[in-house]
């Protein structure tokens, strides 16, 4: 199957004259994949974004000059792999799980595309990698819901130079990306974030993430959002405010490699916090720090009353102070507490 030549002039690398800088949106796709017919591909659009693009669908042909929001069937003479170049006002791809979303196989340059929305924009492309090493416009963006959801080929993706200044919402976004191994949040601007909801949830392979920079003053949900995570080791929530998070519903839920120190998180106004640390053990080997801390922490504040919480395997101690702190939040606070036991 072969890999047509792009736009004239310009390698598969995305390079003109030596320089690194390609203003074009690339994919490429594979049309054998199941979707539409072996030899087409469907570019999906949402159907009332306002477009004006020029395409090249990678098949040696002239760029097709496209100004209507629906979605765009290219038959290509022979079925296989091509790269497809887009370029002008192209503000949304939208597979949300559907269409040609199987024959998506990577993403080679997001180039000066001025991204309107994220929504369900790769969602269920489960055959894709993104290649690009340089950096989505998505200063208008406001929300990331299941942008990547359901990405379980995708491996890697640096978002530390993306301007997120305007995201609300991260709900779902790499939900269900089981072979992510890194991802760099590291530039995230999430001042104005209220919703992690699902973000990390059955990301099995990533290993680390660091959220140190994240402001997380207007969050109220951070329900599932690492929930699966098994290979993560360590998640740095030192920093974060969670003075208006509802719910950590299953927030780390079978988190089975986290260890660390969660008692800088606040449950001022939480209303549920079911499963949080279930199946997980927060104390390194052999100790009770972690979790003790925790317990002495919710301990002296004033907690919500009435709370279900599930601190999964971890073990507290006499004298780390869990065991009274455990007790307090029983007698005083009205808790459930599910956990692995006094050491």
């Amino acid at each position: 199957m072969p890999m047509i030549s792009p736009l004239s002039g310009l390698s598969p690398l995305g390079h003109r004259g030596g320089k690194a800088h390609d203003p074009c949106f690339i994919i490429t796709v594979d049309t054998t994949k199941a979707g539409s017919a072996s030899d087409t591909f469907v570019l999906p659009t949402d159907g009332s974004s306002t477009y004006d693009y020029y395409v090249d669908w990678g098949d040696g042909g002239a760029e097709a000059h496209v100004t209507v929001n629906t979605s765009q069937t290219k038959v290509y003479a022979a079925s296989g792999t091509y790269q497809i170049k887009i370029r002008g006002t192209f503000p949304h791809i939208y597979f949300n799980n559907g269409g040609d979303k199987l024959k998506l196989i990577s993403i080679d340059n997001w180039g000066d595309i001025a991204w309107g929305s994220f929504l369900g924009a790769f969602y269920g492309c489960s055959n894709m990698d993104c290649a690009a090493s340089d950096n989505a416009d998505t200063s208008e963006v406001t929300s990331f819901y299941s942008t990547f959801r359901d990405c379980s080929s995708l491996t890697t993706l640096d978002t530390s130079g993306w301007n997120t200044a305007n995201v609300t919402s991260f709900h779902s976004i790499f939900y269900g990306c089981s072979s992510l191994m890194t991802i760099d949040t590291s530039g995230w601007n999430t001042a104005e974030v209220t919703l992690f909801f699902n973000a990390f949830r059955a990301c099995s392979s990533l290993k680390t993430l660091d959220t140190s920079g994240w402001d997380t003053a207007k969050v109220t949900s951070f329900d599932y959002a690492f929930r699966g995570c098994s290979s993560l080791t360590t998640l740095d929530t030192s920093g974060w405010d969670t003075a208006k998070v509802t719910s950590f519903d299953s927030a780390f839920r079978g988190c089975s490699s986290l260890k660390g120190d969660f008692s800088a998180i606040k449950l001022t106004v939480a209303t549920n916090v079911a499963n949080m640390f279930a199946s997980c053990n927060i104390n390194a080997t052999g100790t009770t720090t972690n979790y003790d801390k925790l317990l002495v922490a919710w301990a002296a504040a004033d907690v919500p009353n009435s709370l279900s919480f599930n601190g999964g395997t971890s073990k507290y101690s006499v004298a780390g102070g869990g065991t009274t702190a455990r007790a307090s939040l029983g007698t005083d606070d009205l808790w459930i507490i599910a956990d692995g036991g006094q050491l």
